[in-house]
């Protein structure tokens, strides 16, 4: 359930406006009550059966745990390893090392053989 108080919906406005100011888009949509998503995509789960949601879910796993067991080739390769297992996009993990992509990928496909 919402908080509805007034010190809550103040505190949230005085937020809001902050996160507007800096053009921060919210994915919910603060309007309703509920804060739906403005838009998802359904179609991401289609075709999808239990065995592949558990076959996923244990690659994640794995790919956690591999952070504690595996014996980098270096600081910068278990970096990378640790963003990735956290569920950091390569983009994303691509400005944090500054690398170019091929680089990050083919680091991450190389330790993810482990897994396999």
């Amino acid at each position: 359930m919402p908080r509805t108080d007034k010190a809550f919906k103040d505190l949230e406005k005085l937020w809001y406006n902050k996160l507007r100011e800096a053009h921060f888009d919210d994915i919910e949509d603060t309007r309703t009550p509920e804060r739906f998503l403005k838009s998802w995509h359904s179609t991401l789960l289609l075709g999808y059966d239990p065995e592949q949601f558990k076959a996923k879910q244990t690659y994640w796993e794995c790919a956690r745990a591999l952070v504690h067991t595996y014996k980098f080739k270096n600081k910068l390769h278990k970096k990378i390893w640790v963003l990735y297992s956290e569920g950091t996009s390569i983009r994303d993990i691509m400005v944090h090392v500054n690398m170019k992509r091929w680089k990050v990928h083919s680091i991450i496909a190389t330790i993810a053989r482990e897994i396999v």
